[in-house]
């Protein structure tokens, strides 16, 4: 319809809406507790309004995902390089890795989940200083969630 229509201004809506609620009057009928409200050709009129010229309507066509078997290089190498940019785990989120700090490799990193486990052991914990251990050592811990199943979350806690 909004194809073949024209004219979209307000006063074509107004017609439209008067029309409809003429012709299915009871349709448009509000009756509260013995009060019946029937003029309702404005709130239709506007949604008709709003509907023929703030619609998104399909201006472009659908591109279709080309088949497996289909031989088409480009579209098999846009689907590789779209793989590659979805570096998602296996819930769905952002597989996100971030790099180590230059002042840190991977012995540092080492050394300081070992600190970390035995101030968890401690019982006159340093709250403070766990936190900043579990900040220090939290990009190589990330690569290990990121290798890892689902399964392993159940046994992180023998981790650190």
């Amino acid at each position: 319809m909004m194809d073949v229509l024209k004219d979209t201004t307000a006063a074509t809506a107004r017609k439209f809406a008067k029309a409809l609620c003429d012709r299915y009057r009871a349709s448009f009928v509000i009756d509260i507790s013995g009060l019946t409200f029937q003029n309702h050709v404005d709130d239709l009129k506007q949604s008709i309004y709003n509907a023929l010229n703030y619609s998104k309507g399909r201006s472009n066509p659908v591109e279709r995902k080309a088949s497996e078997d289909s031989d088409d290089e480009a579209v098999k190498e846009k689907e590789k390089e779209d793989e590659l940019h979805k570096c998602q785990d296996e819930y769905g989120c952002v597989n996100f890795s971030p790099s180590l700090p230059d002042n840190e490799n991977i012995d540092s990193q080492e050394e300081k989940c070992v600190t970390l486990m035995k101030l968890c052991d401690d019982p006159g914990k340093n709250q403070a200083e766990i936190m900043n251990l579990i900040k220090a050592t939290y990009p190589s811990v990330r690569k290990v969630l990121n290798e890892q199943n689902r399964g392993f979350i159940c046994n992180y806690h023998k981790i650190i």
